[in-house]
């Protein structure tokens, strides 16, 4: 799907403007309706996301496969015991909390006229 070469000279074209064969870019649209980066991208895109974000620097990531979850988290803290080898250890009694989780990103878009784009000299 988004490895083929076929669907992915599709997404460009499209991200150019142009006109595309929707039969070809079906293959990668997914459930939220939106069109898949072709899988080459998504990695070059995640290493400079991971590189260049300063959030992410100082920030837990946690990837999801999909837009919801639940995290589990201790809500109290149990006791630790010295122990002899060979003796039990004792179970604590901790409670977890379940979290959802949603999916957010800020997100601007700025038009170009295109006029500017050609003045500038963009291979588009």
């Amino acid at each position: 799907m988004a490895t083929s070469t076929t669907y992915n000279r599709a997404f460009w074209n499209v991200m150019k403007g142009k006109e595309e064969n929707n039969q070809t870019l079906s293959e990668g649209f997914d459930n939220v309706g939106a069109y898949v980066a072709p899988d080459e991208f998504r990695e070059d895109f995640n290493t400079a996301l991971a590189k260049e974000n300063i959030f992410r620097r100082f920030a837990t990531v946690i990837n999801l496969s999909s837009a919801e979850g639940k995290i589990q988290a201790v809500s109290s803290t149990g006791t630790a015991d010295w122990v002899e080898d060979g003796d039990p250890i004792p179970e604590s009694a901790d409670r977890f909390t379940q979290f959802l989780v949603k999916s957010y990103k800020l997100a601007s878009l700025v038009k170009l006229n295109r006029s500017f784009v050609t003045d500038m000299n963009f291979n588009l």
